[in-house]
């Protein structure tokens, strides 16, 4: 009888040790650890404030590859700094290629005792539904969740939070968007993709004007191109802890925190199955309420308002908007 064998698990760390910490110590106690394998891709420091947390986080790694249950662990060092995004596209795609299948996590995230199990069952499940472009770990506390009684449910945009895909769907992924100026230019187009995410649009231009650098939105703009799905988990395998002001991306909020599920039990998957109600939960939840999102722009210009009715005479101490 031939071994059973698990998709990878593959953590990106760089300089927070405390985080770290509580990441791999909720990883060892994963049901399927002992049956896994691990790389850690550890990225090189930026300057010399950075260097001793780095080095810090590679003292708790090595330490931890000597004491950890997971049944290998390979540990790969960059010695420049890469980024997020390029340390994340050259490590799963350097795993991917030997393994077809990946589970990615980074260092603030904390999972549930069942986060491999789920990931590895869900990709067996639906390793021959192309229309399934992405397995999520995480999911956020969204409108009608709680009633809902099946076990995963389907979004129209990736999550970056822990996932898992195939080979055969990170490798359609053009990380070059050689079609940008053909998607500028298709308004039906950027309609379609901001239905997906109303952030998108605006994070995808400002990928392509270098002023961000991720990853996460050039895969979610290849799987609106293929016009695919992400399954999520009804009840979150994963928990961010890094709002906390310490990471390069994430200031502090509240909004993302969840409970995570704490049991190892039978996971029901069912085939790809589009409900409305939580696929418009689901945006509105990263959009906002119409509400909420008038109250940010009020914010946002707010300033710019008081100072333009000043300079006409209109403004006469009423309270910034």
């Amino acid at each position: 009888m031939n071994e059973k064998k698990y998709a990878p698990v593959i953590l990106f760390v760089y300089r927070r040790p405390k985080h770290t910490i509580k990441t791999l110590e909720a990883l060892d106690n994963n049901y399927l650890a002992n049956e896994s394998e691990l790389y850690i891709f550890s990225d090189g420091y930026k300057n010399d404030t950075d260097r001793q947390e780095v080095e810090q986080v590679r003292n708790i790694i090595n330490k931890y590859k000597a004491e950890s249950n997971f049944k290998v662990v390979k540990i790969f060092r960059s010695e420049e700094n890469r980024g997020l995004a390029e340390s994340v596209i050259g490590g799963v795609t350097e795993v991917i290629d030997a393994h077809s299948r990946v589970i990615v996590l980074e260092d603030d995230l904390v999972t549930s005792p069942d986060f491999i199990k789920y990931m590895n069952e869900a990709l067996d499940y639906y390793v021959n539904d192309n229309r399934v472009w992405s397995i999520a770990g995480y999911t956020p506390n969204i409108k009608g969740l709680d009633k809902y009684e099946k076990d995963v449910y389907v979004s129209l945009r990736a999550a970056s939070w822990g996932w898992a895909t195939w080979k055969n769907r990170w490798e359609l992924v053009d990380w070059e968007v050689s079609d940008y100026q053909a998607f500028v230019s298709d308004k039906k187009a950027r309609r379609l993709f901001g239905k997906r995410g109303k952030n998108m649009p605006g994070m995808l231009e400002a990928q392509m004007r270098g002023e961000l650098d991720s990853w996460a939105i050039r895969f979610c703009y290849a799987q609106f191109r293929k016009d695919t799905v992400t399954i999520m988990p009804t009840i979150s395998r994963v928990n961010n802890i890094g709002f906390d002001g310490t990471g390069t991306h994430c200031g502090v909020q509240e909004k993302w925190e969840v409970a995570i599920k704490q049991t190892v039990d039978e996971i029901k998957f069912i085939p790809v199955e589009y409900n409305k109600k939580l696929i418009k939960a689901y945006y509105v939840f990263y959009a906002g309420t119409k509400w909420e999102r008038f109250i940010n722009w009020g914010k946002k210009w707010g300033g710019s308002l008081k100072r333009l009715f000043s300079c006409i005479g209109i403004y006469k101490g009423t309270k910034q908007l």
